[in-house]
Formats: C-alpha cells, structure tokens, sequence
C-alpha cells in the first residue's frame, strides 16, 4: 500500500461518514487559509514519518497526524459549553477510527492500526480568522510495500 492509497482510503471514509464533513491533506497552517471550508473537518498532516520499513518483509509504518476540527467562534462559546463542544468532536473521532479500524479487518486491506490500543489525543483550540476546536490523534499504520526488488536491467561493460 503506497501513501496515495492510504490517503484516499481516508477520504473515503470521511466523506461516507455523517458529520464531517471531507479530508484535507495539507501543511498544518493551511487549516485557516481558507474561511468557507465546512466543518467539523479531517486534515491529515502531510508531513508523515515513515519508520520500522523492514526490506525482508516490505513492511513500513507510516507515523500520521490526524486532527478533527470544528468550528467553536466566541458566540458559540456563550450558548454552548466547551466541554459539549469537545464531546461532539471526539464521538466523530472515534466513529471514524473505529471504521478505520473495521475496514482493514472486513475488507482484508493491507494495514493495521499498530498503537489502536494506546491512541493518545490531545485537544488544541485555535484563535485564528475562526476560533477552531482540534481534536489530535498520531497513528501508526502497519502498511505491506509494493516494492518489488530485482527490476532493473543493468548494462554490460
């Protein structure tokens, strides 16, 4: 699995799922640049650390940023409690992982959730053009490599 694939899976997910509202892959300050997006919103950090690549297996671990987002502007902080604000978001974060989870289970694809066991998030908010909630988790996904070794043809001196 390349990280084309592994990305798209993600966005498949995403927009299948009620409440969010699509992926963004992108530069992490890239999250405001744009002021009509529609939240709450994935964004995967596109600066991913890949680590543990076993050349006998063709396994990699792809280290991902993954941040749920929603919008939480000061006339909402008066109405709404920040901690129904953080609640909302993390149930739609573990909805996702958790279909993230099943999918490569049911489907046979070639991944694995490497730390599901000890997923850590952690909670930012954001005062930029929007005042926006984040919900954080770093995953480490267990990938089989398309490699394949022995391809080249070399020339003969």
């Amino acid at each position: 699995m390349t990280i084309t694939q592994l990305i798209t899976e993600l966005g498949t997910i995403a927009q299948a799922q009620t409440g969010l509202n699509g992926l963004v892959y992108g530069e992490p300050v890239e999250i405001n640049s744009q002021r009509n997006r529609d939240y709450p919103l994935l964004f995967v950090d596109r600066n991913i650390r890949i680590e543990g690549m076993n050349l006998k297996t063709r396994q990699r671990v792809y280290n991902l940023k993954l941040s749920f987002f929603d919008r939480y502007p000061r006339p909402e902080e008066i109405t709404t409690a920040s901690e129904t604000k953080q609640r909302d978001l993390e149930i739609l974060a573990e909805q996702f992982l958790q279909e993230f989870k099943e999918r490569y289970k049911a489907n046979g694809h070639p991944w694995k959730i490497e730390n599901e066991e000890k997923l850590t998030g952690n909670w930012q908010y954001r005062k930029h053009q929007d005042r926006l909630i984040e919900l954080t988790y770093n995953l480490q996904i267990r990938c089989q490599g398309e490699c394949l070794a022995g391809t080249f043809n070399y020339p003969t001196l």
